[in-house]
């Protein structure tokens, strides 16, 4: 390996990234003479952590990984860190293949953008794979997908080139945000209307970002309810972005902590939790986790404010996996649940056996892990967890 980087890093001018991937057979020792040599030769070039061993200058996620929370944990308090994900151009694999490579995607080009702006919304940056010919040439239905994007960004790269996250943890769509702005990236706005929930700095003008004019928008907000009337004429293809100008220069959210129902129940969707790690996937549309069960480090953490606390009967929803087994912690108690058989790839309800008990109020944390790993598991989905309250005698309130 060592004189295939020594050429890639002298060879082909100034490199910004060396991206590596599956460490097998890596120790300390390989670890640092790469990362000495890269530094050597191409003294500002970043390297992803697949190298491995902890090595590297950023994080990465699984393939196509993306995740339901904005993440800042790698922020420094003068280096703003990002984390990275990456996809592909290509169907079915990242090289070429004469099945994938030539295929036409036009049809998924809103599905790609869409991406560009889910990444910078929770705060990664985008790697964008694609797969050359064996002459190096890149098939023409790949360049008109990289030219489907440019041509977007082109309009609307304001909202993505040095854009920071959103400022709600859990935004509904993707949401970046600059100085004094808010970014709206809209893949469908249904009978003109776009809402949103929980800014509280008020706004004072809404516009298209394809609009040069930046034409007033109406709008109206009520405390951290904002409502945007979007004309037919001002929605664009594969993405529109509504610009929100605010009053100050950060948005002021509300506070997005869960709450325990009315009810007594505690609703525990994959949409609301944290990922411990990055080696996690989650899929947008349909609010499920994707690759979760594969570690034992792949956390999911809720953060509730328990208002009334005692005994909790667990009710899962995910597409059945008889292979997974995970543990449900609180506070106070743990359960082992597991992914009761189902329906690969249908979503059911499911009781589990046992009580989970939270002794005390206020705002806690909720996390599960996985105890009984399933490798490469493609086919599971996770949508969340309801506990319900267990009355004095046993008996299970149900609504």
């Amino acid at each position: 390996m060592m004189p295939q980087l020594e050429e890639l890093t002298t060879e082909y001018g100034d490199v910004f990234m060396v991206w590596f991937d599956t460490p097998v057979h890596m120790n300390d020792r390989h670890c640092e003479a790469l990362m000495a040599l890269i530094a050597k030769n191409q003294p500002g070039a970043l390297v992803n952590s697949r190298l491995g061993n902890g090595y590297g200058h950023f994080d990465v996620s699984i393939d196509a990984g993306k995740r339901p929370n904005v993440c800042k944990a790698d922020w420094l308090p003068d280096l703003k860190v990002p984390w990275q994900t990456h996809e592909t151009v290509t169907k079915g694999g990242w090289g070429y293949t004469t099945y994938g490579s030539e295929t036409d995607r036009s049809a998924d080009y809103a599905e790609l953008i869409g991406h560009v702006c889910n990444v910078v919304c929770y705060g990664g940056v985008f790697l964008l794979n694609v797969g050359p010919r064996p002459d190096g040439v890149i098939p023409p239905s790949q360049v008109s997908s990289l030219r489907a994007i440019g041509d977007w960004l082109t309009v609307n790269g304001e909202s993505i080139y040095g854009a920071d996250p959103s400022p709600l943890v859990f935004p509904p769509y993707a949401i970046t945000s600059k100085p004094g702005k808010l970014y709206l990236h809209l893949r469908e706005i249904l009978n003109n209307q776009v809402s949103l929930q929980g800014i509280l700095t008020g706004v004072t003008k809404a516009y298209c970002l394809a609009d040069p004019a930046q034409t007033a928008l109406d709008f109206s907000q009520d405390g951290a309810e904002l409502a945007v009337t979007v004309p037919d004429a001002a929605i664009q293809l594969h993405v529109t972005v509504i610009v929100l100008e605010l009053a100050a220069e950060q948005a002021q959210v509300a506070d997005e902590t869960l709450q325990q129902n009315a009810d007594g129940s505690i609703e525990l969707p994959a949409e609301s939790c944290e990922f411990a790690v990055r080696r996690t996937s989650y899929d947008y549309d349909r609010k499920v986790t994707v690759r979760w069960g594969e570690h034992p480090l792949q956390g999911l953490l809720w953060t509730v404010n328990v208002s009334a606390p005692g005994e909790f009967c667990v009710i899962s929803e995910d597409s059945g996996d008889e292979r997974l087994e995970y543990e449900l912690i609180t506070r106070d108690d743990t359960l082992m649940l597991n992914a009761l058989s189902g329906e690969v790839g249908v979503l059911s309800k499911k009781p589990q056996t046992g009580t989970i008990r939270i002794e005390q109020a206020g705002r806690q944390q909720i996390v599960v892990y996985p105890r009984v790993t399933a490798r490469l598991n493609w086919s599971y989905n996770f949508k969340g967890l309801e506990l319900v309250p267990v009355h004095e005698g046993g008996e299970v309130r149900r609504h």
